[in-house]
């Protein structure tokens, strides 16, 4: 802290600089470099795999993990868990990153798989991994409030996610682009089974190239 306050930074402080002298904004300007290059490099522990998809529900309590906390920042920020949990992944259930090259599925089960309270399926391009993926119908996430959703005959729900439009049409497709991308399901209000590891949510299925999905 008395370093930052040395150039400037702190409450009630605005940084000026035209205030410090060459040596020290080239400083400045290699640290930048330098902890953008630390945040990617970095790796935090992330124990609680289920069925591929990543629960972080440390998020909001870094402690004296200051790496973790700049990294959340990084990519933007992160509510409390019991508020809002985000599950993510990168890759399908064989281990192969996702793309627009391939068609995927999930098979939400009322009672097991359909999250407890409201919620989001996004995609992002993973090579920034928070920029939305353009697409022809202006559709950035699905879920359980998205208008026009269609649940199958035995209130199974099925959502699609790939470049062009399914066969079945577009109430629950999820477009993406050409390239790699990651998802992230954001379960708002989570119940009691996010928490104690029992809730989980569907494996992805990659259908094969000539296969549609049968309900």
């Amino acid at each position: 802290m008395a370093q930052f306050d040395r150039i400037g930074f702190g409450p009630g402080v605005e940084f000026d600089e035209s205030r410090i002298d060459a040596a020290t904004r080239g400083g400045l300007m290699r640290a930048i470099e330098d902890s953008r290059a630390l945040l990617r490099a970095a790796s935090t522990p992330l124990p609680d795999v289920r069925n591929g998809w990543i629960f972080p529900l440390g998020l909001a309590d870094y402690g004296h993990d200051y790496l973790m906390r700049a990294n959340v920042a990084f990519g933007g920020y992160a509510n409390r868990p019991e508020e809002s949990t985000y599950a993510a992944r990168t890759v399908d259930d064989a281990g192969q990153l996702m793309s627009g090259a391939h068609k995927y599925q999930l098979h939400f089960t009322p009672g097991k798989f359909r999250p407890p309270a409201f919620w989001s399926l996004i995609a992002y391009d993973l090579q920034s991994s928070t920029a939305l993926i353009a697409n022809p119908i202006g559709r950035y996430s699905i879920g359980d409030r998205t208008p026009g959703l269609e649940f199958n005959a035995d209130g199974t729900l099925d959502i699609y996610i790939q470049k062009d439009e399914p066969e079945q049409g577009r109430s629950n497709w999820l477009p993406v682009g050409e390239g790699p991308f990651m998802m992230v399901v954001r379960i708002y209000e989570p119940g009691p089974g996010v928490f104690d590891g029992s809730y989980r949510l569907p494996p992805l299925q990659r259908l094969p190239a000539a296969q549609l999905p049968v309900n």
